[in-house]
């Protein structure tokens, strides 16, 4: 394995999906990489963490990936977006819905 997927911490995402990682030693890589990127889907969907986003565009842009969303893009979904698909586009087609908890009441010194 590349020296820069085991790094600390290591990420599930990027060691199977990336092109030097497990992705070159996975028999059923296509099924695999749209099971991967919907769960990472679901998780930046229900998260408030930029960094979930930046992660799914990193992967969606390896070209095994890419490659895997091109050629199966109803395959690849989750309600409210869509990887891949788009000319131009980073990977992730905007207007998808977040659930940010509810939100904050500010609480007053007054009873």
């Amino acid at each position: 394995m590349p020296e820069h997927l085991c790094r600390p911490a290591v990420n599930l995402f990027r060691l199977t999906l990336h092109p030097e990682g497990l992705a070159a030693h996975t028999a059923t890589f296509d099924q695999w990489a749209r099971q991967m990127l919907a769960q990472l889907v679901r998780l930046a969907d229900t998260s408030a963490d930029p960094r979930l986003d930046a992660l799914l565009d990193e992967v969606s842009a390896y070209p095994n990936v890419a490659e895997v969303v091109r050629d199966h893009p109803d395959r690849v979904r989750h309600p409210g977006r869509r990887v891949g698909g788009r000319a131009g586009h980073r990977g992730v087609l905007p207007g998808r819905r977040r659930h940010r908890g509810p939100p904050a009441i500010p609480l007053s010194d007054s009873s």
